[in-house]
Parts: structure tokens; sequence; C-alpha cells
């Protein structure tokens, strides 16, 4: 029996942990859901905004309750104690001229200045009507008021849409009529009602509030895009900020549009001295071609010349920007396929994998400058044939050159997009000007593009270029 027992509060106990148990994973399952839908309010809304708009209903909500409290104890109670002085007043002086007629035409009179008067009515036995007290806070001071200031009478209240008050008037000795009043209008506005419309008031206070938050951040998001989208060669905003009297705070758009053309002046006298040290360059070689004729140059003077008018082309395409060219919808493939056929040589191939590719926004020159750089680069140090593959990935159009040249150690990755920066290797292997991967970068970045260099497997370069496809209309 004891074992039986033993068994049965063993049992026992597994339910009452198990329910537990189950009660726990409830628990914790709400909790999750509500943490999931309070990330997506915030994903939705922001942080910010949600903490502004908590204190704002919160700040509101205080201010009205103490608005209400200062608002009955300063307004409407001296208001319902001075309603009960006046309606004591005239009930006496109604008692008054009752009393002062005789007895048997007391009740009489009282009938006939109720059919004078919509608001007041004698009758003879009020049992009829519901007597109750009032659960309204400032009927409940009124009658207090009332009975307070007429304390030989009796003072009654029957609730309704339109509440009665009743007092007694005595007509003879032992007999007492009662004299029935609406009270109207005087206790219309419940607190329910008021509730209602404080809260509404708080609400709609709360959206406007929000709105203009909403409508401030709006107006200085801008900012940051505009920052983001600058041109850092030009200067130029892409995204054009909004200038009307008054329309932004601390004219946060004429600032910003002064400092960029501050900028764009800056990087144009840059443009300008680094384009006409390029054109100097370009002439000196120039002229050394012409004073040496061709036959009289040795292969070696040759290659150096071609070598010094490839550097000096590259340092004009680095310094100018082609901002002035107008953005258009190209298509890679061709233009890849072109630049594959120019610059592969017989011993280093171009191998082309292409993927038929969507249009891209790019202006034409920097699309040739961005791809003609890095393939060149690829052809000239890669060693071996050099692959080339273009591919849609995560919504991005995606180029990338393969070598099997000597590759980048970790530090020459970080640093070879840097202009004018070469690798000991480039220096000792070939001449060249240390911009083709800064150019192709530079042009990219402005396109709202990225150039990622990484080791490929088995050794060499990749190099991947990665643009948005373009928006079509």
């Amino acid at each position: 029996m004891d074992e039986r027992r033993s068994g049965a509060e063993e049992k026992s106990i597994m339910e009452h942990v198990s329910s537990g148990l189950s009660r726990v994973r409830a628990s914790s399952g709400a909790r999750a859901a509500l943490g999931r839908t309070w990330q997506k309010i915030v994903s939705r809304f922001g942080a910010v905004f949600l903490f502004h708009f908590v204190v704002i209903v919160a700040v509101l909500s205080l201010t009205t309750a103490l608005f209400g409290i200062a608002f009955e104890h300063f307004v409407q109670r001296p208001r319902v104690r001075m309603a009960a002085e006046v309606y004591a007043a005239n009930f006496e002086a109604l008692v008054t001229a009752v009393q002062s007629n005789p007895v048997p035409e007391r009740l009489a009179l009282l009938r006939k200045l109720g059919q004078m008067s919509n608001d007041l009515v004698a009758e003879d036995d009020p049992t009829a009507w519901p007597l109750v007290e009032p659960n309204q806070l400032l009927v409940q001071d009124f009658l207090f008021s009332l009975r307070e200031r007429l304390p030989r009478y009796d003072v009654a209240f029957t609730p309704g849409p339109r509440p009665l008050l009743w007092l007694s008037v005595p007509v003879d000795v032992g007999r007492t009529a009662w004299v029935r009043m609406d009270l109207g209008p005087f206790v219309s506005v419940r607190a329910a009602h008021l509730t209602i419309v404080v809260f509404l008031a708080v609400l709609t206070a709360s959206a406007g509030t929000a709105y203009l938050i909403t409508s401030l951040r709006r107006r200085l998001s801008w900012v940051a895009e505009a920052l983001d989208r600058m041109d850092p060669r030009s200067g130029r905003l892409d995204t054009v900020p909004p200038v009307s009297p008054g329309s932004d705070p601390l004219e946060l758009a004429s600032h910003l549009r002064g400092m960029a053309s501050r900028v764009a002046e800056v990087q144009a006298e840059r443009t300008l001295l680094m384009v006409g040290v390029a054109r100097d360059l370009e002439e000196l070689v120039q002229n050394f071609r012409r004073a040496q004729p061709a036959t009289t140059l040795s292969p070696e003077a040759a290659r150096y010349a071609d070598d010094m008018q490839r550097v000096v082309r590259r340092f004009s395409e680095f310094a100018q920007s082609p901002a002035g060219e107008e953005v258009q919808q190209l298509d890679l493939d061709p233009l890849l396929s072109e630049l594959a056929l120019q610059l592969a040589r017989p011993d280093i191939p171009v191998r082309m994998q292409l993927g038929g590719l969507p249009y891209t926004d790019l202006r034409p020159s920097a699309a040739r400058q961005i791809f003609g750089n890095l393939l060149d680069n690829a052809v000239r140090y890669g060693g071996e044939a050099v692959e080339v593959s273009s591919s849609v990935e995560h919504g991005w159009v995606v180029v990338r050159i393969l070598d099997r040249g000597p590759g980048l150690t970790e530090q020459e990755l970080v640093l070879v997009g840097r202009p004018f920066y070469r690798t000991e290797r480039a220096r000792s292997r070939a001449a060249g000007s240390g911009l083709g991967i800064a150019i192709a970068r530079q042009q990219a970045e402005a396109h709202g593009g990225v150039v990622r260099l990484s080791p490929r497997p088995g050794g060499g370069l990749q190099v991947e270029v990665w643009l948005r496809p373009a928006r079509l209309a």
C-alpha cells in the first residue's frame, strides 16, 4: 500500500513538473513572438523614431492628466459649488414664496409654477421614480454642496439621460410636496466621454508630432544620402538637395551645396593641373619620337617610349573625371568581348565565359577604363591565359577577371589600389604607372559599384567588379 501511495505521489509530482515546463515553454514562446514583433516594428519605423514617439505619448499623457486634475480642482469644483449656491438660493426663494400663501393654496401654486416652467414639476409622491445616489464625482460634489446649504430639506437624485433633482417643500403641517428639477446639460458630459476626447486629443497630438519628426528625418535623410553619393573626385552631387526659404533646418541644404561647390572647385583646379602635367609629358614623348627617326631607335628605346606614352595616358585618365559624360544603359558583354580581342596576346589569350548580363548604368568611357585597365593588368602580369566570366549574383552584375600571375600578398592587396603603388615584381618585370587598379576602383565606386581583389585558388589574382543593374523605366 505504501508503494502504491509512493507511486501515486511520484506520478503527481511528474504531472506538476510537466505542467510547469509546458507553461514555461508557452511563456518563452510568447516572449519570443513578442520579441520578433518588436524587431519588426523597430526595423519598419526605426528605433530612434519609436523612442521619440513613446516619449511624446508619455509626456502628452502625463501633461493631459495633470491638466485634468488641475482643471477639476481649480475650475470644475468651484463652478459646481457656485451652481449649488444658485440652486439653493432659488429654492429658498421658492419656499419663501410658497409659504407666504395660505396653506390650501400652496400645492396649487407649486403645480401652477410647474406648468409655467419646463424644468420644475410639483409631485406629491416621488417614490415612483428611482431615487439613488449618483456615481459621478461632480454630481456627488454638487449634491453634497446643496445639502450643506439646505440642511432643513430633503435632496434626492434620479439618474438618466437627463438627470433629475428632487427637493422637498413643506406645504402644510406634516405634509410635504416634492419639486422635480431637470438638471439638463449640467451632467451631459460624462467622464467616459471626456476620457475618449482626451485620448483622441493625445493620439492626434502624438500623430502630428510623429509626422513632424518623420518629416524632419526625411528632410535630413538626403544629407547622408547626398554625402554618400557625392563623387569624391569631382564633388558632384547626384542627389540635389531642395533649397527653399525655411524648408530645411539650419539651412543645411544651402550649406551642403556650398560645400559641394567648393569641393568641385578644388577638384577642378587639381584636375586642370594634372591634365596640364600629363599633356606636357605627352608632348615631351612626342618630341622625342619626332627628334629620333624610327629607324635609328633601338627596340629597347622604342619600348620605353611606348611605356612612357601609356603611363602618361593613364595619368591623364586618372586626373580627368568623366562627370560631364551622360550615364547610359550599357551591355557589358559586347564591351568585354571587344576589349578581350584588343588586349589579348598570342602567348596569353583571353577566355570568355559570359552569362548574359542585364544592362548597367555606366558612362561609356568609365566602363572602358574599368575593364580595360583590369584586363590589361591581367594580360601584362598574368603569365598564362586570362579568364573572364560574368554573372548576376544577389541582384548585382558581377564580372570576374582571373589570371595565373604571381598574385599578391595580404599587404599588397590592401595597398595595390592606391594611386601610383606598384609591387616590387611589377617594377622589375615591366614599366607601368601604378594607376590601372586605382582608376578602375575609382570609376566603379563613382557609379555605385566596387572592385574586390583576392588570391585565386591555385595561384594568381582574382578581380571582381560588382555593379548595380540599370533601373528600367
